[in-house]
């Protein structure tokens, strides 16, 4: 970075899908009230709310960054969302949100990390294969973010943390990195990669739904 340059965050993807969802969901609660509906809603106005704080909280680290909300990947389990890709100077963070259950946040965090390295891999020389396969864990890092008051055990503290300490833990994983210090340019060639390799996250909120109409019309139908 130049002496007169400043930090700067972009924001390459936003979390559309999300808002549609949410939004298609309120127009249907609006015509048929239901508790199941209701519910639905404010699960997804949490998550958008999240993903809010997550980009303050990654402003508020003063690093450069580049930050993609809610792209899909195929890998060989399926298809898993990305909730939110944080690209620092030395390495990037695949953050987890979204789930009530900490056992099911680890699963899916652990789901994205291995999305990502089969994406890393396809199509690559034996010697990058190699190379990926050693040192991936030093470049990308899993972490799933909860509410502040949820009691995070001794064994997760390095793969769970709170929604108001992650700035702190962003710089302590972008400080302790063995990696070298990318521009904000290569950090926005990475984010380009990512989101030319991955899917609209769209199908994942159609089955969603798909899920909450068809209760709907078994209610309807008693």
């Amino acid at each position: 970075m130049g002496f007169w340059e400043t930090t700067k965050i972009v924001l390459m993807k936003e979390d559309e899908e999300a808002r549609d969802y949410a939004r298609r969901l309120q127009r249907l609660l609006d015509q048929a009230p239901g508790p199941e509906l209701e519910q639905e809603l404010d699960w997804i106005a949490e998550r958008i709310a999240v993903g809010q704080e997550i980009k303050k909280e990654l402003e508020k680290t003063e690093l450069d960054g580049v930050m993609l909300k809610e792209v899909a990947l195929h890998y060989s389990g399926g298809a898993v969302t990305l909730d939110s890709y944080l690209i620092l100077p030395k390495v990037n963070v695949l953050v987890t949100y979204g789930e009530s259950d900490l056992k099911k946040a680890l699963e899916r965090s652990r789901a994205q990390m291995q999305a990502m390295q089969e994406l890393r891999l396809r199509k690559a020389g034996w010697l990058r294969r190699w190379s990926m396969k050693l040192y991936f864990q030093e470049f990308f890092k899993p972490l799933a973010v909860v509410d502040n008051e949820v009691e995070i055990p001794k064994e997760h503290e390095g793969l769970v943390v709170s929604v108001d300490q992650l700035s702190d833990r962003l710089k302590e994983l972008n400080r302790k990195s063995s990696a070298r210090s990318l521009p904000r340019k290569e950090l926005e060639k990475e984010a380009q990669r990512i989101l030319n390799a991955g899917l609209e996250n769209a199908a994942y909120y159609e089955a969603r739904f798909r899920e909450i109409m068809s209760s709907f019309e078994g209610r309807e139908g008693r």
